[in-house]
């Protein structure tokens, strides 16, 4: 079915030519007819370009932009205009006039961006209505065409596979890899079969019910409740129901990223199943559409209504078509595309649009050859694209323009140009500055943009905020100037709000009153979000609108990225409350309390995975499963156990493999293998064991593994004797990210185990500054060695400096599982007692009596050896005596099966010359 075109023209104008403006609306209603409706667009308003023309689905959509001296600096055009939002403007499928009523001089940025629109110079016009009548002819005869700027390859066989599924059900799920083009599928090929425009919904972590049903009524220009209307979630979704059945003839609603929606075993989390279920009651005749990287386990009743559609890669023929759009208009596009390498960096993208998409940005800049020289080069999964990414951060984007995608990642939401200058740091830019950037990020497909919101890629968000991870302070900084900004925004707004209430009168579906709404609802959200992750909860309470789901982001933020295990159990014991069966919320539960390492704590995380199952979960969700109980089994020293359980979860996992168990069982057979003989066959089938896994973890994920697991290998290449490969792949590493906190802190354990300490120590502060976990570790053992060296050369002042910075060092460690705190307690004692504080020197280590771990067993008897050599120098000889008996008796219990290079074999040779010494001495 389809519907007769009408135009609706937009006329944006400052007010010093609010008469010029009135003129061409009369004239144009007058001369284009009925079927042509005249709107204003306010150059200073504050609103937005894209908010605006979603009112007017499958009209012909026309922008004039009356310019002159008084409109250059208006709001619009200085913050939001330039040629990125441009191309995003005509991807809409907007028609830009320019009429210019005088000479003025343009800046840069709409010099570059309105050169190339057509435009009707009245400067020096006699008759404006004969100009006006040029402009209603050019309108009339450019209306029917289609405006498609953005390459697109179409898929017909699949569109026509969908063209049948949407014939029987009224939910199709598409299913793909990150990055093999579903978004675009839909919003092209979709629409096209649907003869529908989509209604987009980017689902995350933080979805609930309220927050969904909101979002509809957003995109719908329907007005939202306040908090103060205290709708429940079911009136929420009623409200909702009613804005798609309104919309139905002419929009199907898109949930793009909808594997965020389902729950640790594949099924969907309540807030979608609810919604799916009243959708299908409700019979409203359009369809729902979700793009997921993972199969959907959905339940009968929905099911009936419900297909899958696989979506795979592109042909190679259509990739290497892509890639040449995409260099259409560089200036070396002949040399690019006659490189020799360039066939074969192609085929690396794997078929993956993505991939091609950033391949062709990285050919803008650099050679094909400099890709094939990568060793390591996977097309699976986007690899390739990881790789560019890499290479990209470190020769391609300047400061600006990684801060602009560091906000972006932080802020995870789509912002405009005015909307990221409320980060302190990015206003110091000269606005001109701001937009060369953007419109940079946009030539290299960095950002997507929308209208004048921009926005990262889902694949490319994990990617930069892992990167602005490494910078705590910033990532910091980021949240709460944009979470005040958006959080004064709100209140503003909600004030405008309640006084047009007040002065008007009006019914609530005024548009103007649900335009504010809205404006509160976009501001509103975020705001809350990330006031939370910085801690200001009472501010985010005091916001006009709120959703449930941000309390399930604050247990991923809380956890993942800030390490506050007990906020984030306070948030994930809330979310249960209102959620009790999201299992992947009552799996970061257990891991919580594992974390606290009480045994209370550890007997409730415990009881928690008992409830869940392995064999009634998904395979994914019951690798994970194993991992926690593995990690469980591990903080309670049951080794043994908890290698079992990484070997269940690694035998599961054949067809979707979990880097993380082969990583844990790797590193407790490392662990395992210290306490052997250096020479012992035992040791070496161990060590070869565990590179075996990680050699294997590394070629599932290879920019994962090497973030967070490469000097974990690294270390296990040293103990076999294989520094040559160890160097070589840290080296490599650091060339392509210098800045990484935990390849730094890898370096600087490798430099410092060969005694190259003052090598070392500009790697291990690195690390530290930006904030690598183990980093702390790694810098106090070097301030250690360093102040060893001094004592040596009597310069006792400047060595008791570098042990107290060693100890300020160590304040800021936080252990995450296994041996991590009695690995920092045992440091933190060896510091104590280079200071003779011996006192607290046993307080760090005496809850590990019973330990079995070569240093923490080390450290205790060198107490009992220091505590001794004291008591003997005050003529306690007695008191030495049983503290040297006991450092021995610990000593022949571990020690004997030793080498005699083993550090606890010399240290039990070191106590008997001292216990034979003083009995001689006193016999």
């Amino acid at each position: 079915m389809s519907y007769p075109i009408s135009k609706t023209i937009y006329i944006s104008y400052s007010d010093e030519d609010k008469d010029t403006a009135n003129q061409l609306s009369e004239t144009l209603q007058s001369l284009l007819g009925e079927d042509s409706w005249m709107r204003e667009f306010d150059l200073n308003g504050g609103g937005l370009l894209v908010e605006e023309i979603g009112e007017a689905i499958a009209d012909a959509k026309w922008f004039i932009l009356l310019l002159s001296v008084n409109s250059i600096n208006s709001r619009w055009l200085r913050f939001e205009f330039d040629l990125a939002t441009l191309r995003a403007i005509e991807d809409l499928g907007v028609k830009l006039i320019i009429l210019k009523l005088d000479q003025s001089n343009l800046p840069r940025h709409l010099e570059v961006a309105l050169s190339i629109q057509p435009t009707v110079d009245v400067s020096g016009a006699k008759d404006l209505f004969n100009e006006f009548f040029r402009v209603a002819e050019y309108i009339n005869q450019h209306s029917e065409q289609e405006t498609q700027n953005e390459v697109y390859v179409d898929r017909g066989e699949s569109s026509d596979q969908f063209s049948l599924l949407a014939r029987r059900n009224k939910i199709i799920s598409i299913f793909g890899w990150p990055g093999i083009g579903k978004s675009s599928f839909v919003t092209q090929s979709v629409s096209k079969v649907l003869n529908k425009s989509p209604l987009i919904i980017t689902i995350n972590k933080g979805f609930s019910l309220d927050y969904l049903a909101r979002q509809i009524l957003r995109k719908s220009h329907v007005q939202q409740p306040l908090n103060s209307d205290a709708l429940s979630d079911e009136q929420l979704l009623l409200l909702a129901i009613d804005a798609l059945t309104q919309r139905a003839s002419r929009l199907f609603l898109f949930l793009d990223n909808a594997e965020l929606a389902l729950d640790g075993s594949g099924e969907l989390l309540s807030f979608l199943e609810r919604f799916l279920a009243a959708f299908i009651d409700s019979e409203i005749p359009t369809h729902i559409v979700l793009a997921t990287t993972r199969n959907p386990s959905i339940s009968a009743k929905i099911g009936q209504y419900a297909d899958l559609l696989p979506l795979g890669g592109l042909a190679k023929k259509y990739i290497r078509e892509s890639v040449d759009l995409w260099l259409e208009g560089t200036d070396r596009y002949e040399q690019i595309i006659k490189q020799p390498a360039i066939e074969e960096v192609v085929s690396l993208t794997g078929g993956h649009p993505l991939a091609a998409k950033l391949l062709a940005s990285y050919l803008k800049v650099k050679p094909a050859e400099q890709l094939l020289t990568n060793t390591e080069r996977q097309s699976f999964e986007l690899k390739l694209a990881r790789h560019i990414l890499q290479s990209t951060d470190t020769s391609i984007l300047d400061a600006l323009q990684k801060l602009i995608l560091q906000i972006l990642a932080t802020v995870q939401e789509a912002m405009t140009v005015e909307d990221l200058l409320s980060v302190e740091e990015l206003s110091a830019f000269p606005i001109e500055d701001i937009h060369r950037a953007k419109s940079a990020l946009s030539d290299y497909f960095l950002i997507e943009q929308d209208g004048e919101y921009i926005s990262l890629h889902n694949f490319l968000v994990t990617y930069y905020r892992d990167q602005v991870s490494d910078f705590g302070e910033r990532r910091d900084k980021i949240a709460y100037d944009v979470g005040m900004y958006a959080y004064n925004k709100a209140l503003a707004l909600n004030s405008e709000f309640k006084t047009l209430q007040i002065e008007r009168e009006v019914d609530s579906d005024d548009k103007r009153i649900a335009k504010l709404s809205n404006e509160i609802f976009r501001y509103a959200i975020p705001a809350s979000r990330l006031l939370l992750t910085v801690g200001e909860e009472k501010l985010a309470e005091e916001l006009p609108i709120s959703v449930k789901g941000t309390l399930r982001e604050m247990v991923f933020f809380l956890y993942q990225e800030k390490r506050d295990f007990k906020k984030a159990l306070r948030y994930a014991e809330k979310w249960l409350e209102l959620n009790p069966n999201d299992s992947e919320i009552v799996l970061y539960r257990a891991r919580c309390l594992r974390n606290f390492r009480d045994p209370t704590s550890i007997a409730k995380a415990e009881e928690i995975l008992s409830r869940l199952d392995p064999a009634t979960s998904s395979r994914y969700f019951a690798t994970r499963l194993y991992r926690e109980k593995a990690l469980l089994a591990e903080t309670k020293g049951d080794k043994e156990r908890a290698k079992a359980y990484f070997r269940e979860g690694i035998a599961l996992d054949r067809e979707y493999p979990y880097v993380h168990n082969y990583v844990g069982l790797a590193k407790l057979l490392i662990d395992e293998s210290r306490n052997l003989h250096s020479e012992s066959r035992q040791r070496q089938r161990l060590l070869k064991e565990a590179i075996g896994f990680l050699k294997k973890a590394r070629s599932i994920e290879i920019p994962l593994f090497d973030r967070f697991h490469l000097g974990l290998y690294i270390e296990a290449l040293t103990e076999v004797g294989d520094n040559e490969t160890a160097l070589q792949l840290l080296n490599t590493a650091l060339k392509d990210r210098p800045n990484d906190s935990r390849l730094n802190y890898a370096m600087a354990e490798i430099l410092r185990k060969r005694d190259e300490i003052d090598q070392a120590e500009p790697y291990a502060k690195r690390a530290f500054d930006s904030g690598a976990q183990k980093a702390p570790l790694s810098l106090a053992n070097i301030l250690y060695d360093q102040a060893q060296r001094l004592l040596v050369r009597r310069a006792e002042s400047a060595a008791r400096t570098k042990l107290r910075n060693a100890i300020s060092v160590l304040a800021k460690f936080k252990p995450e599982y296994g041996d991590d705190e009695e690995v920092a307690d045992t440091i933190r004692s060896k510091v104590f007692r280079a200071l003779n504080d011996y006192q607290s020197a046993r307080d760090c280590i005496k809850k590990y009596s019973t330990s079995t771990r070569t240093y923490t067993i080390y450290e205790h008897c060198r107490v009992d050896v220091g505590e001794a050599m004291l008591a003997e120098n005050k003529g306690r000889v007695g008191e030495a005596l049983a503290l040297l008996n006991n450092a021995m008796e610990r000593l022949n219990v571990h020690s004997s099966h030793q080498s005699t290079n083993h550090p606890l074999a010399e240290l039990r040779d070191e106590v008997q010359r001292i216990i034979s010494r003083i009995e001689s001495r006193f016999a």
